[in-house]
Formats: C-alpha cells, structure tokens, sequence
C-alpha cells in the first residue's frame, strides 16, 4: 500500500509540474514529508472505512 501511495504522489508531483498553467501549490517534500502524507491518506482511509461500518 505505501508504495502506491508514493507512486501517486511522485505522479501528481510531476503532472502540478508539466502543467503550462499550474501556479504554486505547497506540499511538503522530503524523505519524512512523504512518509507524513502516505500516514495522513492511510488514516483518512481507515476513518472512512470505520464512518461506513
């Protein structure tokens, strides 16, 4: 899971930066600022998962 995880967000990371018309967007970068959004995702998942049930 967290390499799909990474995977999406290094491929969002490149399309924010392709884009012709994309202005500033602030998303930590980094070793650690990675491994904070894969848990922040997985977290907001399990919440979800848990509101349904």
């Amino acid at each position: 899971m967290d390499m799909v995880l990474v995977t999406q967000y290094f491929d969002t990371m490149k399309e924010i930066g392709a884009a012709s018309k994309s202005s500033a967007v602030f998303i930590p970068h980094g070793p650690g600022a990675v491994r904070d959004v894969v848990s922040q995702i997985r977290d907001g998942l399990l919440q979800g998962s848990l509101s349904h049930q």
